[in-house]
């Protein structure tokens, strides 16, 4: 220490604190000693300047005030140690820095005021399991345990037992039922059977304490050492000795067999050559190949194939035959089917349709013309009808309608309508009913005539016989009736008298006199007839040509009219027209 003082002190003492005990220099004090009892203010410490040390070397004292420049001592000691503190070993003195191992879970977090938080994520970094992916620990991982088929998982927080300081998690196997599906191996009781049930047949294995009952049949592929063989059937590849049974105590030898002869059931494994009886045989030529049936002396009658069945001859199936393909081709000229009613668009197995499927139901015809062409007849589903065309396209079992086909037949029974117009015949040889716009029965055609129920309009000429209506608008009524020639008392019409009361005639003659035109009104009582002529014109001048006469007739009953001339070549044409009674 360098104090410049005005003048050297040795050995200057500061015992008080009073001002005058206090030494104010304003320049360098030189001494070789101060003792301070008191406060001692040196101001900033960058006044003051102790010489020796090195860097960063600190001041030691020893106890008795004298102070000396020392190296920094470290001050941690790292140990291992248990949760208690117990068992230390492995220390190590005079650490300067911890590191903290990332890879095996810890993190260090920086919380403030010089403090720092050591975290733990995760106790383990990879789990290996044979055959499986690695499991690898990300910071604080969780571990799921999921039990399999037949395996019991069971956890605790409570340390079993007590005495241990950790929780546990127990995998127990379910030795007594383990299955998958309905094939399945059984242990009921303890140190009883193992049942062995496979694809729903119960118990088909049973292993007791004395051996092993089989319920079906034992195939074995492999060698089979055993003493004595108790069973109903029994099918043996190899047998190292002689095999016997209770009825056949000895049915081959060891060596090759020449022949067998079975007079019942035969069972094999694998059967290498032809199986034959005469020129009949069924033949698998070639591994994994076909199988061909050859029958009196036909070779290859029917050969079964990896994609299906070959039938070279007639094929003959008594019971149903029921196909779940797609498409079925029938490549034949002519085709017979005993079935009186086919059906089309069933459900599988000719259950009835649940559903409108959209489609169209009929039967396509292929045929040629310029090109080929179909033709369709059946049911149009969009219109809820029938439909025939010449010249028609399918798509998905939709008809597309291009052309409609002519239809040529017989007799036509029932109607025929579209909308609420039809023509109908309800009856055999019965009326044609025409019906219009719902209104029934418009025109009738019967075997004696027509009848209209309301207003008959003809643009043309209409030539008919007798007409029977309420009203008549016509340019022309023009008669149709042949010439009568008349002499004496010539008939010209006659009509019962239940039908009409009155009728009124319009009468042409002519002859070699001339010509005359008469209207004649008539009407009777059922007994007399009565007549009056109203109105007559005759270009002969001197006498009529016609003479006009009625009455009942006796014999038939009608009213008649009659007509008399004298004049040669009389000729008469008539118009009627009736009044009913």
């Amino acid at each position: 220490m360098a104090i410049k003082p005005l003048n050297s002190i040795v050995g200057y003492s500061v015992g008080g604190n009073t001002v005058s005990n206090i030494i104010l220099a304003n320049g360098d004090i030189t001494t070789n000693n101060i003792t301070a009892t008191g406060i001692t203010n040196l101001g900033n410490v960058g006044n003051v300047v102790i010489t020796g040390g090195s860097a960063n070397y600190i001041l030691k004292t020893d106890g008795t005030g004298n102070l000396s420049w020392t190296a920094p001592a470290s001050t941690l000691t790292v140990y291992e140690s248990n949760a208690n503190a117990g068992n230390i070993s492995n220390t190590t003195a005079n650490v300067s820095g911890l590191l903290f191992d990332k890879d095996s879970g810890f993190s260090v977090s920086n919380v403030g005021s010089g403090n720092v938080l050591i975290s733990l994520g995760s106790t383990f970094k990879t789990w290996v399991v044979t055959g499986q992916p690695n499991l690898v620990a990300q910071a604080e991982d969780t571990v799921q345990f999921i039990a399999g088929n037949n395996l019991v998982i069971t956890t605790s927080n409570t340390p079993n037992p007590p005495s241990q300081l950790y929780k546990y998690i127990r995998f127990d196997a379910d030795v007594q039922y383990v299955s998958n599906g309905n094939s399945n191996i059984a242990i009921p009781s303890a140190n009883g059977n193992v049942n062995i049930s496979a694809v729903g047949n119960a118990n088909v294995l049973v292993v007791t304490g004395t051996g092993v009952n089989v319920a079906g049949t034992a195939n074995i592929s492999g060698n089979a050492n055993v003493g004595n063989i108790g069973a109903t059937n029994g099918i043996f590849t190899t047998v190292a000795g002689t095999l016997t049974t209770a009825s056949q105590p000895n049915i081959t030898s060891v060596g090759t067999l020449s022949s067998l002869s079975v007079s019942g059931n035969t069972t094999s494994g694998n059967f290498i050559g032809t199986f034959a009886n005469g020129n009949s045989n069924i033949a698998i030529p070639s591994a994994n190949g076909n199988i061909n049936f050859s029958a009196a002396g036909n070779a290859n009658v029917l050969v079964i194939s990896g994609t299906g069945i070959n039938v070279n001859g007639d094929s003959l199936i008594t019971g149903n035959l029921t196909v779940d393909g797609n498409i079925t081709y029938l490549n034949i000229d002519t085709l017979a089917v005993e079935d009186p009613i086919i059906q089309l668009q069933t459900g599988a197995n000719g259950a009835a349709p649940t559903s409108n499927s959209g489609k169209d139901v009929g039967t396509g015809l292929n045929y040629y013309d310029t090109q080929a062409r179909i033709a369709f007849m059946g049911w149009d589903v969009s219109n809820a009808e029938f439909g025939m065309a010449s010249q028609a396209s399918i798509s998905s079992e939709i008809v597309t309608f291009s052309t409609y086909g002519n239809l040529r037949l017989g007799n036509l029974i029932g109607a025929v309508a579209n909308g609420n117009s039809n023509f109908n015949i309800p009856a055999a040889n019965g009326n044609i009913n025409l019906s219009v716009a719902g209104n029934s029965n418009v025109l009738v055609v019967t075997g004696t005539g027509i009848n209209v129920s309301g207003t008959l309009n003809a643009t043309g000429n209409a030539n008919v016989g007798n007409i029977g209506v309420q009203l008549v608008t016509a340019n022309s009524l023009i008669s149709n009736r042949s010439n009568v020639s008349v002499t004496t008392n010539t008939l010209l019409d006659e009509f019962p008298p239940s039908t009409y009361r009155t009728a009124k005639y319009t009468i042409s003659a002519s002859s070699d006199n001339g010509y005359q035109s008469v209207e004649t009104l008539l009407v009777h009582d059922g007994t007399n007839s009565y007549i009056t002529v109203y109105g007559s014109i005759c270009s002969n001048v001197s006498s009529d040509i016609l003479d006009i006469s009625s009455n009942i007739n006796g014999t038939s009953g009608n009213v008649t009219l009659y007509a008399t001339s004298v004049s040669a070549n009389t000729l008469v044409k008539v118009i009627t027209m009736y009044l009913k009674t």
